[in-house]
């Protein structure tokens, strides 16, 4: 995706990167308290099966333009190339 983005012609510049495996693994287990209190039970664990539901920065991309007019562009062209599910918090 990252380099995709890169060769859009309004983008700057684009930083990416992948969780790292000790900072997933520490938050993880931070993480777990609070889940079982918003689960309202205290049986919640991680799976294999549900992580992905539940951390939601594995991967990050961020695309730099120079013109603040210019995001419209680099949003609608990431629409128009991939399927998301963009979740506010």
């Amino acid at each position: 995706m990252a380099d995709i983005i890169r060769d859009f012609p309004k983008v700057h510049t684009v930083r990416s990167r992948v969780k790292d495996p000790k900072h997933l693994i520490a938050k993880l287990i931070r993480k777990t308290p609070e889940r079982r209190q918003a689960k309202n039970h205290n049986e919640f664990h991680f799976t294999l099966e549900n992580y992905m539901n539940e951390i939601t920065d594995l991967v990050g991309v961020r695309a730099i333009h120079i013109f603040k007019e210019d995001h419209i562009y680099i949003h609608d062209s990431i629409e128009s190339m991939w399927e998301y599910d963009e979740k506010i918090y």
